[in-house]
C-alpha cells in the first residue's frame, strides 16, 4: 500500500472530506435574539464532523435542517452532505461575539461571524 494511502487510513480521512462551496453567514443581530440564515453543507461524500466555539455571554445554539428545536453548542457534531446549518444566539442583555464553524474530519476553517444582541 502506498505510503499516502496508508496514512489516510491511519487517520480516518479517506475521500473527499472538504465543504464546497464554503458555507457563510452574515452577521446577525437582533433585540434579545439573532437569527443566522440556513447554510447548506456539500461537496464532500460520506458524513463529517462539526465544531462550533462561541465567544460572547449570550446562548448560542444551532439547528440542523431547519427544523426541531435547537441544540447549545458545545459538543461536535456530524453532517451529512446537503444537510444545512442555521444558528441562533439568545440574551436578555446587550452583547456580542463571534460565532466559528469548523470541519473537524476536513481539517477546514468554514466562517467566523459576528453576533450582536441589543
Amino acid at each position: 500500500m502506498p505510503l499516502i494511502a496508508t496514512l489516510a487510513a491511519m487517520t480516518g480521512k479517506t475521500g473527499n472530506k472538504q465543504v464546497s462551496p464554503v458555507p457563510s453567514w452574515a452577521d446577525i443581530s437582533g433585540s434579545g435574539i439573532a437569527t443566522s440564515t440556513d447554510e447548506t453543507f456539500d461537496g464532500f461524500s460520506g458524513s463529517i464532523t462539526v465544531s462550533v466555539v462561541a465567544t460572547g455571554s449570550s446562548v448560542v445554539s444551532y439547528r440542523l435542517n431547519g427544523t426541531g428545536g435547537y441544540t447549545i453548542v458545545g459538543s461536535d457534531f456530524s453532517m451529512s452532505a446537503g444537510e444545512s446549518l442555521q444558528f441562533q444566539a439568545v440574551n436578555f442583555s446587550t452583547d456580542s461575539g463571534t460565532i466559528t464553524v469548523r470541519n473537524e474530519t476536513g481539517d477546514q476553517d468554514i466562517d467566523v461571524f459576528n453576533y450582536s444582541i441589543d
